[in-house]
């Protein structure tokens, strides 16, 4: 290693170049090959001369000299208006070109599979797509928590025991499963609990057991059906009650 070569502007060195090649800013001794360093933090900018709309704003590079410079790059973007921008992180697969694998939109939402997502996090493939969470360990819990405001639905896979719990905590601890393929949000299947009702209600919808085609509220096919109590006739138009005739 030879001697440092140091550019000052008074007595301290503003810019400093090691014989070992590490280039320090603000600090005369680098332990990076590119290290910038300021009381209140470091700052390296990347610009363009001017902004658009949709124009790379810079990007950060990552490859090997003697194989393939370009394998991975972080990208700074144009999104949509001279004053914002987005992030693409891009990688490259063996015998393929880099591409952008997840976008931090200027509005902060995150897409994996997509430059333009609609949601916090969006997540999107050409085929089959799959979501993980997994823990460490075996006996460990993993869980999905959806929560908006001071009520949340709870999703856990209870590692050490294998069973699939729900949990809500809003004002009648409900789970809801509606169908929307008519842009009508219709009630198919309900499940209430708690300290005043324990039920499940099917909804609009015929329930099978032993058939996946049922053809009336409860189709039961090739087995025999047992009532524990009592089986209750209403009259078909509203809730059945105590008086009405019992099998």
């Amino acid at each position: 290693s030879g001697l440092p070569i140091k550019f000052r502007d008074g007595g301290t060195a503003n810019v400093t170049i090691l014989g070992t090649g590490l280039v320090g800013i603000g600090t005369e001794s680098p332990v990076y090959t590119l290290q910038a360093n300021a009381t209140n933090g470091g700052i390296i900018g990347v610009t363009r001369t001017s902004g658009t709309t949709t124009g790379i704003l810079g990007h950060v590079r990552f490859g090997n000299t003697d194989i393939d410079s370009d394998l991975a790059n972080i990208e700074g973007v144009q999104d949509g208006a001279t004053d914002s921008a987005r992030l693409e992180f891009q990688t490259q697969a063996t015998g393929a070109a880099a591409a952008t694998r997840m976008t931090i939109k200027s509005d902060g939402k995150v897409g994996i599979g997509t430059n333009a997502p609609a949601y916090a996090l969006d997540v999107r493939s050409s085929g089959a797509t799959t979501l993980q969470v997994k823990s460490a360990s075996n006996s460990d819990d993993t869980q999905l928590k959806l929560q908006s405001n001071a009520f949340f639905f709870n999703i856990t896979n209870e590692g050490a025991s294998g069973n699939i719990t729900y949990i809500s905590d809003d004002a009648q601890d409900q789970i809801w499963y509606t169908d929307n393929a008519s842009n009508a949000s219709v009630e198919r299947f309900r499940i209430e609990g708690g300290a005043d009702v324990d039920a499940v209600y099917f909804s609009n919808s015929n329930v099978g057991i032993g058939t996946d085609n049922p053809s009336y509220g409860l189709d039961v096919y090739g087995t025999d059906a047992r009532v524990g109590t009592n089986l209750r006739l209403g009259n078909g138009t509203s809730a059945g009650n105590a008086n009405d005739p019992a099998i």
